[in-house]
């Protein structure tokens, strides 16, 4: 499968996976095998988009398994349908490439991974959002000590957005992507993770007063290394909300970063280097280059692509992820305690 000269890509979920088939249409070594959707009408129209034939569409995975030949499935479907995805692709001796959240079971997550192992395949995580410039300046400065020592990251994100039925809603929709970029800017695995879950009082969703879904999140944890780090995210505020990808501060024992802004048009970097013991700094804004939203997606595309050629891990593969999602296990967990005390 490794040697061919061009790696065919099977797609399920099409509303979410249109964007990495436009990334495989543009790329010459990758080859769309086929589509596959349960939603007969955009099945249709994604596939007239791409020039796949009615030979290529499929309403389930079975059909398609049996149809065409395929060495990498994107599992682009809602998040419920991962794990069952996921294990039907490794099943069949296919790389996959998951959408986050991967899963938000413990159990499923490290089955999942289980299974890629068992089956010698690689399984990755669309964790697009590390490759956002400004995170990717945070990254090089911070491994280059520009800071010194850092003692405290805090991320928030404040935005107006409905739940959508998702419980852990903020944490396990946006949270994943935050706290992948901490991890990914630091290197850090949680020491201890404590965290707090809230929905507003007002009705939100037809029939509901949004309870259960977890609008509002904050979370606190200590990092192997000693560094504390800080979180705070809801999907209930408007005013001055935060960048698309969160606002970041690190603090360091030689100055201070921050992060934010809208990565496709005018990302921010600013560094505050610190200038006196009494705490005056000196402020320089980094410049950074805006990147498109389609260049995260191509980036974890490449990354799977180069891992299977080469024959080793990437970046975002499961054994990575697991660590990001053990910040999210770790809060879950908390939260879930806490809420079994109050009852």
């Amino acid at each position: 499968m490794e040697s061919r000269e061009r790696l065919r890509i099977l797609v399920v979920g099409c509303r979410r996976g249109a964007a990495f088939m436009d990334v495989a249409s543009e790329d010459p070594g990758l080859e769309l095998a086929g589509l596959v959707d349960i939603n007969p009408e955009r099945l249709a129209e994604t596939a007239r988009r791409f020039g796949l034939d009615s030979s290529r569409s499929f309403a389930s995975l079975e059909e398609a398994f049996q149809r065409v030949e395929a060495d990498i499935l994107i599992v682009a479907s809602p998040t419920a349908l991962h794990f069952r995805h996921t294990m039907q692709g490794l099943g069949v001796g296919m790389h996959v490439l998951c959408e986050k959240p991967l899963t938000m079971s413990r159990a499923e997550a490290y089955a999942m991974r289980d299974e890629a192992s068992k089956q010698r395949r690689h399984l990755n995580v669309v964790q697009n959002a590390r490759y956002a410039p400004q995170w990717l300046k945070c990254r090089e400065l911070v491994a280059s000590g520009l800071i010194g020592e850092v003692a405290h990251l805090e991320m928030t994100f404040r935005r107006w957005r409905l739940p959508g039925g998702l419980h852990h809603a903020v944490l396990f929709n946006h949270g994943v992507h935050h706290i992948d970029i901490v991890r990914s800017v630091l290197d850090v695995e949680p020491a201890w993770v404590r965290a707090v879950e809230w929905d507003p009082p007002w009705p939100r969703e037809e029939g509901s007063r949004g309870e259960g879904f977890g609008r509002f999140v904050t979370l606190t944890g200590q990092a192997t290394n000693g560094c504390m780090v800080s979180y705070h995210a809801s999907y209930g505020e408007t005013g001055r909300t935060s960048s698309p990808l969160g606002d970041m501060r690190i603090v360091g024992s030689k100055g201070v970063l921050e992060a934010g802004g809208y990565s496709d048009f005018d990302p921010k970097v600013w560094h505050y280097r610190l200038a006196k013991p009494t705490g005056q700094d000196v402020e320089e804004r980094i410049p950074v280059a805006p990147v498109s939203f389609r260049e995260y997606d191509r980036a974890v595309v490449n990354n799977l692509v180069r891992a299977i050629r080469a024959g080793r891990p990437s970046e975002t593969d499961i054994e990575g992820h697991l660590k990001t999602l053990e910040w999210l296990f770790q809060a879950q967990d908390d939260i879930d305690r806490n809420k079994k005390q109050a009852t």
